[in-house]
Formats: C-alpha cells, structure tokens, sequence
C-alpha cells in the first residue's frame, strides 16, 4: 500500500512539474511599473478615464522559449454612447516602444473567448480610420460585443519588462476614438 502511495505521489510530482515547464509564468498578473496596477480595481476593471473601456493584461505567460501577452477588453458600460453609455469597440491599437520590432512578434491574434483565436498579419503603422493620433500602432482590428471581453494576444520572443504603452481604441460616432495607456512591452529583462 505504501508504495502504490509513494507511485502515486511521484508521478503526480513528475505530470505537475511537466505542466510548470509548458506554461512557465513570467510575471504575475499585476504588472509591476504599469498604469494597469495602479488603476485596477478589485473587480479587473480600471479606474483610468483616459479609455472608456476596461483594458489590462490578462495573462503573461512563457511558452516553448516565447513570451505570450493577452489583454482583456470590456465594455462596462454599453448602450449608444450617450448618458453615460459607450458604444462598442471597433478596434484598438498598441504601441510596441523602442525594444520590440515586428520580427520579434511570432503570433498576433484576437478572441472573443480565449480559446478560438483568429490569427491575423500584424502591421505597425498610422490607423487612417481614426484622427486621434498619427502615432504607428499594432492594430487589433475586433471590437468588442455588448459587456463581454474581447481578448488579444501577441506572442513575442523576447523577455521584456512591463511598462505604460501608448494605445488607442476607435468605437462609433457617439463614443470615438482616443489615446491612453496601458500595460505593454518594455527593454529586454538582465
């Protein structure tokens, strides 16, 4: 009996530690030096009203020697962009900085549950669709839908520290478009 326990313990060890190498976490979800932390709420929503829409870092993560960086986006607050409503997303953007070029991202895709995700070419430039910044941006062309979050991903093959990022979200006529900060990619780690 007491060796059908110590099998069982060291193979529960041996799947345990095969799961910790696949997903290696990088960082834990409040991202130390980034306005997402210092305006997150106990709910996940942010405070900030720079962005009408509740933008952070859902996951952050190592995987197979790349860095996997997920934001959530809700929409706490849908009606038709009036009396205190803000239309849906159409789309929004991220500024990479000064450390992470195009050919560092290895995969950039979008999701509306975390699990199907559409993967998409990403771009960095100046979204002609808006007139809120002639900043480049990686552009997330998916909105979001009513109160549900919206999810992006962009897998990079650099570990980078976590600083603010200039972004920018582009919704209807009513609510519009504009610049604010979120969690993004910083200078590689020593």
């Amino acid at each position: 009996r007491s060796s059908a326990i110590l099998f069982l313990a060291v193979s529960l060890s041996v799947l345990s530690s095969c799961d910790k190498v696949a997903t290696e976490p990088v960082a834990p979800l409040t991202m130390n030096g980034c306005t997402d932390e210092k305006k997150m709420t106990t709910d996940g929503t942010l405070t900030s009203s720079t962005s009408p829409y509740s933008v952070h870092i859902s996951d952050l993560r190592k995987v197979s020697g790349n860095y996997v960086w997920i934001w959530a986006i809700k929409n706490n607050n849908p009606g038709n962009g009036k009396d205190g409503t803000v239309q849906d997303l159409s789309h929004w953007g991220i500024d990479l900085g000064s450390c992470i070029k195009l050919g560092d991202i290895v995969e950039a895709a979008y999701s509306n549950d975390k699990v199907n995700w559409k993967k998409f070419t990403p771009k960095f430039e100046v979204d002609k669709s808006q007139d809120c910044s002639d900043s480049k941006f990686i552009k997330f062309d998916f909105g979001t839908d009513g109160s549900k979050t919206s999810y992006y991903k962009l897998i990079i093959t650099k570990n980078v520290t976590h600083v603010d990022r200039k972004a920018i979200y582009k919704s209807g006529k009513n609510t519009g478009c504009g610049v604010f900060e979120t969690c993004g990619f910083g200078c590689a780690k020593n």
